[in-house]
Parts: structure tokens; sequence; C-alpha cells
């Protein structure tokens, strides 16, 4: 994916010009499937309530969005786009170009807020979700998992093991990464926190980045 792409797959333009709001959860620059660095944010607010993703196709702007992240202020990006999300209806997404300018701002008419990341859900829960919805916390045994590959991340070889968790109220998939592999064993339960979705055919999955707990 690049800017131009991230554009025509839009369904449609909600608004361009100066975009504000508070960022939370910026990635490392990473590249995409067509070889471009870029970077996202997993939340962006730009109203009470109101939450989108941010697409910034600039990685240069990285460590700004990093720091205005950690000090808790907003920021303001001229000539960025705001769009319908192409990946999950009925929210949004900011395009962020090389083009576009950041700059950190406290000129917003609400609060910065932490974003709730530890309520607990069900799994019967995360199988109504779209991809990259953000999941607080879930109890789940760990049952079967495929044998571990190699993949390249952002870079680097990286290794990863799916498993299949459950809980009494379903099934479905937990991806781990390196050291996490090592943090678990088949057939016990963990707390696992700070989950996001991710979609694979018709089934919504999950992965992990932060500690979890035995239970």
């Amino acid at each position: 994916m690049d800017y131009k792409m991230a554009r025509q797959s839009a369904s449609m333009s909600v608004e361009e010009g100066p975009i504000t709001g508070d960022l939370h959860e910026v990635t490392p620059v990473k590249n995409s499937r067509q070889d471009v660095r870029y970077f996202d944010a997993t939340t962006m607010q730009t109203g009470q309530g109101d939450y989108g993703r941010v697409l910034c196709f600039s990685p240069e702007k990285g460590a700004a969005f990093q720091r205005a992240t950690v000090n808790k202020q907003s920021v303001k990006s001229i000539d960025a786009q705001k769009t319908t999300s192409s990946s999950n209806p009925g929210t949004f997404d900011v395009l962020v170009s090389s083009r576009s300018s950041a700059e950190a701002t406290e000129q917003l008419p609400f609060p910065w807020r932490e974003l709730r990341t530890t309520e607990k859900v069900l799994i019967v829960d995360v199988l109504a979700l779209g991809p990259r919805q953000r999941v607080g916390a879930i109890e789940a045994r760990l049952l079967l998992a495929t044998a571990n590959r190699m993949v390249p991340l952002n870079g680097v070889q990286s290794e990863l093991r799916v498993f299949e968790i459950c809980d009494p109220t379903g099934q479905t998939a937990l991806t781990l990464w390196d050291r996490q592999i090592l943090s678990v064993q088949e057939r016990k339960s963990y707390r696992f926190t700070a989950l996001s979705t991710r979609k694979e055919g018709d089934r919504t999955m999950l992965r992990r980045r932060s500690p979890l707990w035995v239970m």
C-alpha cells in the first residue's frame, strides 16, 4: 500500500485540509507489500468518542508523532486527508503524505484521555469485530498450535506461531511472536492484554504485543 493506493481504496472522501487529534499507539516504521515505508497510529481521536486510524507515508515524521504521544499532546496535520476506512466500515482513516506537515498542538475542544486498554471481552465478542480493532484483554485457554515459521517483519526475520484459543463462548486463533512464544504452554490458560484483530477470510483472529499472566 502507498498513499495513492490508500486514497483510491477509500470509498469516499470525508474531509481534506488540517486535521487535528490525539494519537495513541504509534507503530515503528514498516514496509508494505509494495515496499513502501510507512507507519501508523492505531487510534486517532479527532472528537469526543470519535476514533480512527492514521496511515503516515512519511517515515521521518515518526519521531515527532512518538513524542506527541508520550507527552500527551495532540498533532495537527496540514494537507492530510480523512476518508472512510476501506478496511473497517463505520470508522475513518487519516492519510498523511510527505507533502503533509505535522506539529504538536494543545488546541482541542476536548481533553486528551487514555484509551481503555484492559477491559475484558469474550471470544464471542471478538468474532463479531472487524479487522484492526482494539481488544483490551481476554482470558483464554491455549489449544493446539501451528509449527513455528519465519516471516519478514520490518526488514527483519521474525518467528511466529499461531495458537488456537478458546473460552466458554467460542474459539479463535492468536498469533504470537518471537519471545512471546516461549512464554506460553499448550493446555494452559492465560490473560492476554493489548490485543488487536485481523481477518483471515471470514474469520476474526487476534495478535498480541504485550505481557500476559498465567491464570
